[in-house]
């Protein structure tokens, strides 16, 4: 299976709506208003598996096909907040077609490299 990056987008932003302050999150197949529309479920665990490998989610999966979420970790609120931008994230994965492939690493410094853009604009502050 290759990796989506909407679908992880798609899956951090979900996350971020439905955490819960203390405790475990647990998702599955059936669950009314998952919410990540287009996609079927085994893709879908797929790239939470992928979330977890990156360190951008804690939880895991288990072997019925649930996750269990505990929390987005602190890189995965940094790499959301920098690719929670409709425009910025266009952009970002534009740039990434046309460099002809990805890492989430690069994904993220693409649109870092966007927003400070965005910031020079706004204020004339190169940072």
């Amino acid at each position: 299976m290759r990796r989506d990056k909407d679908l992880l987008r798609a899956w951090l932003l979900f996350l971020e709506e439905k955490e819960v302050p203390h405790g475990t999150l647990d998702i599955s197949q059936d669950q009314d208003g998952f919410g990540i529309e287009n996609y079927d479920w085994g893709s879908c665990i797929y790239h939470a598996n992928l979330l977890i490998d990156s360190g951008f989610i804690d939880g895991k999966v288990t072997a019925s096909g649930h996750l269990l979420h505990n929390r987005i970790t602190s890189a995965g609120h940094d790499f959301l907040e920098v690719i929670r931008d409709p425009e910025i994230w266009s952009m970002t994965k534009s740039a990434s077609e046309k460099a002809g492939g990805w890492s989430l690493e690069l994904l993220g410094d693409l649109a870092r490299g966007l927003i400070r853009t965005q910031v020079k604009k706004h204020t004339g502050i190169e940072i």
